[in-house]
């Protein structure tokens, strides 16, 4: 695909609202609760039914971004594998939560 048409196809994903720009995730950045986020109960159980196996609570998962924190932060922190905590931190951006 060339860069005319995929810059058309992002134009009309993100009138649409059907797409987000995103900057590059990096671990160095950081990251907060988004302010005009919502938690709504199908979010809650969503993030559960995804995230079952890991045994966190969306609440909880928040709370870790209240303040100003670098994600690689949170790497130190959890007990289960790198990849889970990203999918998880994927489902927060997907979601508009932070």
């Amino acid at each position: 695909m060339q860069y005319e048409q995929l810059a058309s196809v992002v134009q009309h994903l993100m009138h649409w609202k059907h797409g987000k720009l995103i900057y590059p995730i990096s671990t160095k950045s950081i990251y907060r609760v988004c302010a005009t986020g919502k938690v709504q109960p199908h979010l809650v159980t969503k993030f559960n039914i995804h995230f079952d196996f890991i045994q966190l609570k969306l609440y909880d998962v928040l709370g870790w971004f209240q303040g100003a924190t670098r994600f690689e932060d949170h790497f130190e922190k959890q007990s289960f594998p790198a990849r889970d905590l990203i999918q998880v931190f994927l489902f927060l951006l997907r979601e508009d939560l932070i």
